[in-house]
């Protein structure tokens, strides 16, 4: 029993395995083009204007939605818009892992934080995948997450630390890579999964891990703790556009839905950095006459 149970597990993860080499090249180069960009550009922002324009822009939907499209190509519109609404209970769950990787990172380092908030999210991922698809209550179970984690979040940050020097681009261009293909695995397979761990999987905060790992071990803790506490308030940019997909696709075709709920997440991410950039000159002291 136990081996023909093992030879039968071992036959699904090769099946798996063939369907991710099977994948169109670019199919597979844009999902870790797109993970590695976000990556790339949170970063830089970090690096140039702070951690909270930095998190605001984590909450673009560049990995999120090039994944719905992908999963449009292979699956019925009723999956895609149950996966859609599940997304939103899992990223109440994004929510958990961005307050445990910025209170473990206050005493620990990135592996430790890292893994705690896997485990986390893994936990919540579980207990959301029985609920009900339904994109209004999940949004509505989101903002009042994200109303406790903001304000948990502002007991756990403290000042941002200068920046280090300049971050290699390399490095963050090799992880981007890496956290895209894992993104293209995800997609790949989820559909074997159902859908509702198809969207609780396609909302699995890869680019705030990776993030939050390249940001901590780089710039140290207070910045990822800012950039993170950001986020919080950044993340409501994937809530919007998961909700906005949702809600227009038994309206619209794929191709609408997807630019619309675009639309909508990008103008909240928009208000979302202006309002970054009127609070840092509030906190910037001014220069002294003559200075």
């Amino acid at each position: 029993m136990l081996l023909r149970a093992a030879h039968a597990r071992l036959v699904d993860i090769e099946d798996r395995l063939q369907e991710l080499v099977a994948l169109p090249l670019f199919e597979l180069a844009f999902r870790m083009a797109a993970t590695a960009a976000v990556v790339m550009a949170v970063t830089w922002a970090v690096d140039h204007f702070g951690p909270f324009i930095g998190g605001a822009l984590a909450g673009l939907p560049v990995v999120i939605g090039p994944g719905f499209y992908f999963l449009s190509l292979h699956s019925t519109p009723d999956f895609v818009n149950n996966a859609a609404s599940h997304s939103l209970w899992s990223l109440c769950g994004t929510q958990a892992f961005i307050l445990t990787y910025m209170a473990c990172a206050r005493r620990h380092g990135v592996a430790r934080s890292l893994g705690c908030s896997v485990i986390v999210w893994s936990i919540a991922a579980v207990a959301v995948s029985h609920l009900p698809p339904a994109p209004l209550l999940g949004l509505a179970a989101f903002a009042a997450v994200t109303l406790i984690a903001i304000w948990l979040g502002g007991r756990l940050a403290f000042g941002t630390a200068p920046a280090m020097p300049s971050i290699g681009w390399a490095t963050l261009l090799v992880r981007g890579g890496l956290a895209g293909l894992l993104v293209a695995a995800v997609t790949t397979m989820s559909s074997r999964l159902g859908p509702e761990f198809s969207g609780i999987l396609l909302a699995f905060p890869i680019g705030f891990g990776v993030v939050a790992v390249t940001l901590h071990e780089k710039l140290g803790a207070a910045n990822v703790i800012g950039t993170l506490n950001a986020a919080l308030k950044g993340a409501a940019g994937l809530a919007v556009f998961s909700a906005a997909f949702s809600l227009l696709l038994p309206h619209f075709e794929y191709g609408w839905s997807l630019i619309l709920a675009t639309i909508v997440s990008c103008s909240l991410t928009l208000a979302l950095v202006l309002q970054a950039r009127m609070l840092g000159r509030q906190l910037t002291p001014p220069k002294p006459p003559g200075g």
